[in-house]
């Protein structure tokens, strides 16, 4: 039984290259659904994002299997990746150790990132629903989703901000608080500045506003995120109430003055907060000289965010021992799922309730016992014969035997007992 992965991704591969063999929902239920007709694949699934594609599978001839595989992206995609200098194949540990570490943000391109677990569950559920997945997938996916899970909460690789916006939005945080009581326009109405509104609407602040040259587009970024709208000409009045200004604007020349500013500074009590995150500036360099008047521009926030960069590589190592772990876990569940190490625990579990049950009946004479004892082992016997014969007949290198090895385990609670858990009582 071979499990693999054949893939390209953001290191491997360029931005045309990883947006030609992309796959949509729809087209991966239909490459599930021709890949399980191959006799050689058991079990499929295909994560693909914009920074990597992967097919993970579980196939008993891992040639025809891969074979399989090049043929249809070749037809779906028009691309022979057929010994590709841009993929990878990884098989049994490898490829186990490479979707822990996908899942646990070690192999993106920004370290960390939590988009990446939430596609990898994405990519399971489309094979559970395509009926592509089975017994392996139904233990490595979910083990893949605790290595996220733990990776996140047990060690910083997805702490700190990793993107301008973000940093800027932390930086306001660092500055004032709770941002829920400061009011906050946002200028702008790009990426950039749908990014920062996303992330503003989840800090709830009291006011929010948003100014565009086109008011269309800050009226819809007004209606998404629950805002007002703010006419450009208006920005200088607007910043006297304002806490956090924001500017994400595709200019040659800067669009906030000293001479917008300068009447919102006077008076103030507190300060206010510039984040500039327009190339080239959007505010008046000479502006950041004022008093009560924080300013920062890209190249500030770029050393915030190499800061945090720095401090998520220093978790790798963290994250990689996780995946060490769990990636020994899933393979002694994997090993166990062979005819020797069931038989024994299938007849060690059914005495040790033979001899549970005999303690229940109390005081018992030597003959008494002698007698029960002979009774329930005999018992015992004649009950394990058949199931016994039966999975000794199984082949564990085969996916059937491997599912059939898999379906006992879960029938006879024998998964339970070895990961320490209580047997479920009788009904």
């Amino acid at each position: 039984m071979n499990i693999s992965v054949l893939g390209l991704n953001h290191r491997t591969a360029p931005i045309e290259l990883r947006e030609q063999v992309a796959f949509q929902s729809e087209e991966t239920l239909q490459a599930l659904a021709q890949l399980r007709r191959e006799n050689a694949i058991s079990e499929i699934a295909i994560l693909s994002t914009c920074n990597r594609t992967e097919f993970y599978t579980v196939s008993e001839d891992p040639e025809r299997a891969l074979a399989a595989q090049v043929e249809l992206i070749r037809s779906a995609k028009g691309i022979d990746l057929d010994g590709h200098e841009s993929t990878y194949l990884h098989r049994q540990r490898e490829c186990v150790e490479h979707l822990f570490g996908v899942a646990g943000g070690i192999d993106s391109m920004v370290i960390g990132e939590p988009e990446i677990l939430g596609q990898v569950k994405d990519a399971y559920e489309l094979a559970t629903h395509g009926e592509a997945a089975g017994v392996v997938f139904g233990k490595l996916f979910p083990s893949a989703f605790r290595v996220g899970k733990r990776s996140r909460s047990e060690t910083a690789i997805g702490q700190g901000a990793v993107s301008l916006g973000k940093a800027g939005i932390q930086l306001a945080g660092k500055i004032f608080g709770d941002l829920e009581r400061r009011s906050i326009l946002v200028i702008g109405a790009g990426t950039i500045a749908q990014g920062v509104a996303h992330l503003l609407h989840d800090r709830a602040p009291t006011k929010l506003a948003f100014a565009n040259r086109t008011v269309e587009r800050a009226e819809q970024l007004a209606s998404q995120y629950g805002g007002r709208v703010v006419d450009l000409a208006d920005v200088p009045t607007a910043l006297r109430e304002t806490d956090v200004l924001v500017t994400a604007v595709s200019s040659p020349e800067p669009i906030v003055h000293g001479a917008d500013i300068y009447p919102a500074i006077e008076g103030r009590r507190g300060p206010l907060l510039v984040i500039d995150l327009g190339v080239p500036r959007n505010v008046e360099a000479q502006t950041g000289r004022l008093g009560r008047l924080f300013l920062y521009a890209v190249d500030d926030l770029q050393e915030l965010v190499n800061l945090n960069l720095g401090r998520r590589r220093r978790e790798i190592p963290a994250v990689q021992t996780i995946v060490a772990k769990e990636t020994a876990r899933f393979f002694g569940w994997l090993t166990a799922l062979s005819t020797k190490p069931i038989v024994k625990e299938l007849r060690g579990e059914a005495d040790r309730v033979r001899l549970e049950a005999i303690a229940n009946l109390g005081s018992l004479s030597p003959d008494e016992r002698k007698l029960v004892e002979k009774f329930s082992m005999g018992f015992m016997n004649k009950m394990l014969h058949s199931p016994t014969v039966s999975l000794r007949a199984c082949d564990p290198a085969t996916y059937r035997g491997l599912a059939r090895i898999d379906w006992t385990r879960r029938l006879f609670g024998l998964d339970d007992l070895a990961n320490g858990d209580e047997p479920e009582p009788d009904a």
